[in-house]
């Protein structure tokens, strides 16, 4: 279990998920890592003092586009990185 979604999504709900990740460092380019000093997510690190406000506002921002492009009927074309 990778995740807190990870029993829904075993259970059948349809789950979206977001997460900020820090994508520098390493030769392969889906390696990637929460922050420049490594993992915090289920870690004795995981705790309120290293929430980071404009992850939290930039994460909120962009599910409430995608939730109001769903709402709305709209689509968009599937992109390769």
């Amino acid at each position: 279990m990778w995740s807190d979604h990870f029993p829904f999504h075993r259970a059948g709900v349809p789950i979206a998920y977001f997460e900020a990740w820090y994508w520098e460092g390493g030769g392969d380019p889906w390696w990637g890592q929460e922050t420049p000093q490594g993992t915090i997510m289920h870690t004795e690190r995981d705790v309120i003092d290293n929430v980071v406000p404009e992850k939290v506002e930039m994460t909120a921002e962009l599910l409430a586009a995608t939730t109001a492009a769903l709402a709305s009927g709209a689509t968009v074309a599937a992109t390769s990185p």
